[in-house]
């Protein structure tokens, strides 16, 4: 009862054969994803401007420190 033996699981894992002892996986169908709709806040073109006028300003100053 080891892996040479046909008529059990080791010898079927061993083999690569299917059988009673080793039954192969059911082939089970996924459903299918529906697409999320994602959810965007909604930012003020000022807000936009102001944080990338911040931006410049401390890229601006890393540069300048550097």
């Amino acid at each position: 009862m080891g892996k040479g033996d046909k008529k059990t699981k080791k010898g079927k894992i061993a083999q690569g054969s299917f059988g009673v002892n080793r039954p192969r996986k059911k082939v089970v169908d996924k459903p299918q994803e529906t697409e999320k709709k994602k959810k965007r806040k909604k930012v003020s073109l000022t807000g936009c401007i102001w944080q990338s006028s911040i931006l410049d300003i401390s890229r601006t100053l890393f540069r300048l420190f550097l």
